[in-house]
């Protein structure tokens, strides 16, 4: 059975490195990473993920938003996950309305959290409706 390819990007290398081991230990996936909205969009057009996993604050405050923005403009519908230290959830609301977020994280998140929050990313009619504890 192939693996899933989750694009995972965040500008925080240990973050990157962590959640990179904690998924491809996990069996079911093969990580690709990035660390810039642009370095992003690059692998996701030569990698065509089976999911995106990206910080809200890259190289820029919203530049998370902006790699979601030119996905859909590409017409990609890959399911998205997106995380953030920052706590004003009524403006993330606001800012993801209509881009097809799936899910949006707290972080810091333990590596066993996350490898569960990709899994209800990837698999979520196998998982229960209500948001873990790291889920906004």
């Amino acid at each position: 059975m192939a693996k899933a390819k989750v694009l995972l990007v965040d500008d925080d290398p240990d973050f990157v490195e962590i959640g990179r081991t904690a998924l491809e230990s996990n069996g079911e996936y093969e990580v690709v990473t990035a660390f810039s909205a642009d370095e992003a969009l690059e692998k996701a057009r030569l990698e065509r993920p089976d999911a995106v996993v990206v910080d809200m604050a890259l190289d820029r405050p919203d530049s998370g938003l902006e790699v979601v923005r030119c996905l859909r403009s590409e017409g990609r519908d890959v399911p998205v996950m997106l995380l953030t230290a920052n706590s004003s959830y009524s403006r993330l609301y606001d800012q993801v309305d209509g881009l097809g977020v799936r899910r949006m994280v707290r972080k810091p998140v333990e590596p066993r959290q996350f490898v569960s929050l990709v899994g209800r990313l990837m698999h979520p009619a196998f998982y229960e409706l209500e948001p873990m504890g790291y889920e906004i």
